[in-house]
């Protein structure tokens, strides 16, 4: 076929060759952008859930110990008030000797 004008002088075959061509090349760039994108999500989304049972795990340790904490502030204050018994015994004890 002759690469001529069409009737209205603007399009030959060879420029709407071009035309297709670079559209195509144009849709497999975005495609290749688009599976790496997706692939870097994927690679983001496994590392965030290691992340999310890593810190699953660390918010479990943190609630033991506090409740450890809570049981021996109990027992803390617990022996403060029986020290402060003890105290007010010996010094009644005191003032008798």
């Amino acid at each position: 076929m002759e690469n001529k004008k069409n009737k209205n002088g603007k399009t030959t075959l060879e420029k709407l060759a071009r035309m297709v061509a670079d559209g195509f090349g144009e849709i497999n760039e975005k495609m290749a952008a688009k599976t790496e994108m997706g692939s870097r999500f994927n690679a983001v989304d496994q590392r965030l859930g290691k992340v999310e049972q890593r810190l699953g795990k660390v918010e479990y340790r943190v609630d033991e110990i506090y409740e450890i904490v809570v049981d021996k502030e109990k027992d803390v204050l617990n022996l403060q008030s029986r020290v402060k018994h003890l105290e007010g015994d010996v010094k009644v004890l005191n003032k008798q000797l």
